[in-house]
């Protein structure tokens, strides 16, 4: 198995969740008369048909490359898998916006007055939450795990969501306030 290293190295591999044009491994095969796969979709359509290419003794390869979605492979012994592609690298671009998110979040913090502390520290709440999250996502793109990433992503877009909504709820009864104290000092002189 060490001098497959560089080719398993060189290609990208399939896991549960993958970008296009990746390696995926197969099981042990045995007993196939002619070791092949088929690929289709959940509407039951055949997407990519092909032989499995033997990698080392009863284990084979085959290259996926169909466009991104959710699929079944079927493999000569009948056995299946899932596998989910997803376009390029959109869960790592979501990684740098949450971290671009919170780091701005944490400049503005800093940047208001000390009258808006409860923002301030909202604020900075959200961006700790935020960059957790981060962490979160990146370990659903280690693992595969495509609920993990959907639902870190999911929640960070409601909490971000969330405290937009009171941040400019709060400016709102903010000059509101504001606006009352200067017309009653007018009403007073």
């Amino acid at each position: 198995m060490f001098l497959l290293s560089p080719f398993l190295a060189q290609a990208i591999m399939c896991e549960k969740i993958i970008t296009q044009n990746c390696t995926m491994l197969t099981p042990t095969l045995t007993g196939c008369d002619t070791y092949n796969y088929t690929i289709i979709n959940y509407t039951g359509s055949e997407v990519q048909a092909g032989d499995l290419t033997n990698l080392y003794e009863d284990i084979y390869y085959l290259n996926v490359t169909i466009d991104p979605g959710q699929y079944l492979v079927t493999l000569c012994d009948n056995s299946t898998r899932e596998i989910w592609l997803y376009e390029g690298e959109m869960f790592s671009a979501i990684v740098f916006i949450m971290i671009g998110a919170a780091m701005g979040l944490l400049f503005l913090a800093f940047l208001l007055k000390d009258d808006h502390a409860p923002i301030k520290l909202l604020l900075v709440i959200i961006s700790v939450f935020l960059l957790i999250a981060t962490l979160g996502l990146n370990q659903g793109i280690l693992t595969g795990d495509l609920t993990q990433l959907t639902t870190i992503t999911s929640g960070a877009y409601k909490a971000v969501m969330l405290s937009g909504i009171v941040i400019i709820a709060y400016f709102i009864v903010y000059f509101l306030v504001r606006v009352l104290e200067s017309i009653r000092l007018k009403n007073r002189e």
